[in-house]
């Protein structure tokens, strides 16, 4: 007899942040998985009616449209799930149920309060020291994440497994040029950033260090979700040579990246950190913050800078645009470093602690 196998389709339709970036990954390669195996069955659990993405042709769904968000995971998704086991990629999960795998990907609700609304940390704060202990399996993308989870939660450090993220995920799309036409960038004289407002991102010592390397014509390119209010870090304007090109499609963050100077990351705290790994493998140069999993994960593949010491932010940058043999040199060592971290890896990683919970 098979067992069921269910994924907390929660996440599906939302904003594709790095979290959901995962979830999506995963969700997709361990449905693949599971449609091989011959003792365990996978299927998708989501609130609402489910909108036509690829996952629609891997398994079945059973969408529910009588609630959403937290009261369908807290109180509908453990009914749905009673007869099987259920896995969850987005940090949160029924805090009720025990037969599960839950992913949480870092402890930033307590390291940096300030940066949630109290409802939502309140939430998450008391939700994940309860799922830490309740679930049956619970992972985490880093050593740092672990670690630093098993601290504010007060669990031991070997009860979290840690699986780390990919980062193949844009090998195969194709890369559209045509947003650098768009917004006025030309090969090799623009950094490139990902972020949000999220003041977690540091996108304003990014920008003050732009401004202390100013050279060259040098242009910084700003994707992701983000409003202006974040420019407004020390009273800084945003400069004419700025370009915030807001949300972008995987071809144009891939022509982005292929295409750009280097990649700058000055983030405070990370969990795991994908763009990163998304420049290193489009054979991108890479900046980063010297904080958190920054280091575990980017090794010896990028060039490092303390989050608040514009000085060194902009001398790697201006390292950058004076040297093509350093960026050929961090070229080859960040895809080096980005083909350790592949998705098809990490979801077998998954299907694993899941056969060994069924069998338990």
């Amino acid at each position: 007899m098979r067992r069921n196998i269910y994924l907390n389709g929660r996440f599906i339709g939302g904003r594709l942040t790095g979290v959901g970036r995962a979830a999506r990954e995963l969700t997709e390669r361990l449905l693949r998985l599971l449609a091989e195996s011959d003792r365990l069955s996978g299927s998708i659990l989501a609130p609402g009616v489910h909108p036509a993405t690829t996952l629609a042709a891997i398994a079945p769904h059973r969408n529910q449209s009588l609630a959403a968000g937290v009261l369908w995971e807290q109180i509908l998704l453990p009914f749905l799930a009673r007869d099987g086991y259920l896995v969850s990629f987005s940090n949160t999960a029924p805090l009720a149920l025990r037969r599960q795998l839950v992913v949480v990907h870092d402890a930033s609700v307590f390291a940096m309060p300030e940066n949630y609304s109290v409802a939502f940390r309140t939430w998450y704060q008391v939700a994940l020291r309860i799922l830490l202990r309740r679930a049956g399996t619970v992972v985490t993308v880093s050593a740092f994440s672990r670690d630093e989870l098993s601290r504010h939660c007060g669990v031991p450090a070997e009860r979290i497994s840690v699986i780390h993220n990919g980062c193949d995920h844009l090998d195969g799309v194709v890369a559209d040029p045509a947003i650098l036409d768009r917004a006025g960038l030309a090969r090799d004289e623009y950094v490139l950033t990902v972020g949000t407002p999220s003041r977690v991102k540091n996108l304003g010592v990014l920008i003050e260090a732009m401004v202390q390397l100013r050279r060259g014509g040098l242009k910084l390119a700003l994707a992701g979700a983000m409003e202006s209010r974040v420019f407004n870090v020390n009273s800084l304007d945003i400069p004419p040579w700025v370009k915030v090109l807001g949300a972008v499609s995987d071809g144009e963050l891939k022509a982005l990246y292929e295409r750009a100077l280097c990649f700058a990351f000055p983030s405070r705290y990370e969990g795991f950190g994908i763009p990163p790994l998304e420049a290193m493998r489009c054979g991108c140069p890479t900046v980063v913050s010297s904080a958190a999993s920054l280091p575990e994960i980017c090794g010896d593949a990028a060039l490092y800078a303390h989050p608040e010491d514009t000085d060194a932010l902009a001398r790697h940058i201006g390292a950058y645009l004076d040297s093509g043999e350093l960026r050929q040199t961090y070229r080859a060592r960040g895809q080096a470093q980005a083909g350790r971290f592949l998705w098809d890896s990490s979801a077998r990683k998954l299907l694993a602690l899941i056969e060994h919970a069924v069998r338990v």
